[in-house]
């Protein structure tokens, strides 16, 4: 990988805006924007490079549109050269530890845990009658009164949204009726509450870059929900073990396989 010296915002929209009419290059400006904008840019990506466009999105990037070269519009850091075992947020981070995406990403970073996307549900009025904490167990979050949604799961792939309609609860009611392979081909997919579904411009993807296998061994150990506290209860019926005594009393549906739970028995591993 090759750092490129940095190009002005200007030119860098210049050249996209000719290759791209579609994209608004000043949503790249705007530390609010979605990774879904910049993902929108690796359209052209070639397939055989690495590392994948979801994980360079991620990591605060766009494509040039030129060989394997991608930008931060925030700081104008261009890289290009990647190797398949590259972290991009982590050389991003490295190369411009001031920039503005690297401040916003730490934000992000805090809704991995329970609690803190909970916090998030304190002034959100536009659903006053769902439960945050059904939806906080699976991923959701609070930000600007919108509802996002955090996940491990790439899901700028059709395939990956389709599999997800695969545990949604049938529905009767005509207005609730969805085609799973339209919608996923629409963009959409099922986070797994009630019959919600979102586009998956309101999801966040997050990257495991722990590679060790003791690093392995303790995120298998750690509760799904709050990833905290270590895997101290079982679900029944379905019998998965993937939460901490303290969030498995606050759910309905099993985490894994989305069945409805009976009940939630203390083990100790």
């Amino acid at each position: 990988m090759i750092f490129v010296r940095p190009l002005s915002a200007l030119k860098i929209s210049t050249k996209l805006l000719r290759k791209n009419s579609r994209i608004d290059i000043f949503n790249f400006l705007d530390m609010d924007d979605l990774q879904f904008t910049r993902l929108q840019t690796f359209t052209k990506w070639p397939l055989y490079l690495n590392p994948k466009p979801i994980l360079l999105a991620a990591g605060g990037f766009i494509y040039s549109g030129t060989g394997d070269r991608c930008i931060c519009m925030i700081c104008g850091l261009s890289l290009k050269n990647w190797k398949s075992s590259d972290i991009p947020i982590d050389i991003h981070m490295k190369k411009k530890p001031n920039c503005r995406f690297i401040s916003s990403f730490n934000e992000l970073q805090k809704m991995k845990f329970y609690h803190e996307r909970l916090k998030t549900f304190l002034n959100y009025s536009k659903k006053p009658n769902i439960d945050p904490c059904r939806y906080v167990s699976v991923g959701f979050y609070c930000k600007d009164d919108e509802m996002r949604y955090i996940t491990y799961k790439d899901f700028s792939k059709y395939v990956t949204r389709l599999e997800s309609f695969k545990n949604r609860p049938v529905q009767t009611h005509p207005l609730k009726k969805v085609n799973p392979h339209a919608a996923s081909r629409e963009g959409f997919l099922y986070p797994g509450v009630d019959a919600y579904i979102i586009h998956e411009s309101r999801c966040d993807f997050i990257s495991d870059n722990n590679n060790s296998d003791d690093n392995d061994e303790n995120d298998r150990l750690l509760c799904k929900i709050c990833l905290e506290a270590e895997i101290d209860a079982v679900f029944q019926p379905c019998g998965h073990a993937a939460a901490c005594i303290t969030c498995a009393t606050k759910i309905r549906d099993c985490c894994i396989c989305r069945c409805k739970l009976e009940a939630s028995i203390r083990i100790y591993i």
